[in-house]
């Protein structure tokens, strides 16, 4: 499931996993959701979000639907890397993507984080521009 309030972002990013051969839902903010989880909720296997939500944040939507299903994978999407911090006391993320991503590195990311075990802190995935 992929949550971003602006449209053509959740657009195209929907997009590109689709033609990846991922089945993508949908939502445009936090409450929106979790009514979309409610509904789907044996097929969803991870949970990419971006940080800055309407209303609760992707942290807090990552923290509510851990307590639904612990398994949950989730890729935090943030164009705010640089100021943010990780630390033991926010939900387990298995990677943060920072914007902006290419197409290529959001479906590597997304692989990744579905093939590996899940991880209790957040590994920092370089920007599109970053070398490495």
């Amino acid at each position: 499931m992929f949550v971003e309030d602006e449209a053509f972002v959740r657009k195209v990013t929907r997009e590109v996993l689709q033609s990846a051969g991922y089945r993508v839902l949908t939502a445009g903010s936090a409450a929106e959701a979790l009514r979309t989880y409610d509904q789907h909720r044996s097929g969803v296997d991870l949970l990419l979000t971006d940080v800055v939500l309407p209303g609760n944040n992707g942290r807090v939507l990552a923290k509510e639907l851990r307590r639904e299903d612990e398994k949950l994978k989730v890729l935090l999407v943030t164009g705010y890397g640089d100021q943010m911090e990780f630390n033991q006391r926010q939900p387990p993320v298995e990677k943060c993507l920072f914007k902006p991503f290419s197409a290529r590195m959001l479906l590597r990311t997304v692989r990744e984080v579905l093939e590996e075990a899940s991880s209790k802190r957040c590994d920092p995935v370089m920007r599109a521009g970053d070398s490495g």
